[in-house]
């Protein structure tokens, strides 16, 4: 899907850099077609998070609005996100027709498309499995990427942070539908954990 989405930004962009004047229907043109592979590449991973959550906690499917879906970094749904980038870059283009660097606005389109496409990824996995599993597990455990040093932990489901905690992040999520009942326990537990990913 990544390649689908670079592929057109390229075609688009080669098509603006040759005739300006098309600048803004080229680009509207381009936008649409991205944010349709975006869309389908999120409805792969709401499908596949949805299988793996019935095969793992034995549960059955509850459908999500994704649209609706939102990255707690900025508390913004991805059509919000994208229509602000996008409409900064159309900014840039019109506002320098004749003198634009287009092969810095083809690596910025990339960069910044496949850190969405990754983030949103990320959001709508860590989301979907979450809804679906915390009315049936009691606690949640942060498994760190090697980006978030010190994020990690055990806590109960209502009390979880979810991952992504910034674009790209690799941090994961596990459930446990009961982990003990001794409160001293579960602090040996996180001291655990601790020691693990942190020393």
């Amino acid at each position: 899907m990544a390649s689908k989405i670079l592929a057109q930004c390229n075609k688009s962009i080669r098509a603006m850099k040759q005739n300006p004047t098309i600048i803004e229907k080229e680009f509207s043109t381009m936008t649409k077609i991205v944010r349709n592979y975006i869309w389908e590449s999120l409805e792969e991973t709401y499908s596949l998070s949805s299988k793996m959550v019935k095969e793992i906690y034995d549960l059955s499917s509850q459908k999500i609005d994704l649209k609706n879906l939102t990255y707690d970094g900025d508390g913004q749904t991805l059509d919000e996100r994208l229509t602000k980038y996008f409409s900064e870059i159309l900014d840039y283009l019109l506002e320098h027709k004749e003198k634009s660097d287009w092969d810095l606005v083809k690596r910025n389109l990339r960069v910044r498309l496949l850190l969405i496409l990754d983030t949103e990824t990320q959001t709508v996995k860590t989301k979907v499995i979450n809804r679906k599993v915390e009315a049936h597990c009691e606690f949640g455990e942060v498994l760190p990427g090697k980006c978030c040093p010190g994020s990690g932990g055990i806590y109960p489901v209502d009390e979880l942070d979810l991952p992504p905690f910034h674009p790209n992040c690799e941090c994961e999520v596990i459930y446990y539908e009961e982990l003990t009942d001794s409160e001293e326990e579960i602090e040996d537990l996180e001291l655990e954990v601790e020691k693990v990913y942190f020393e």
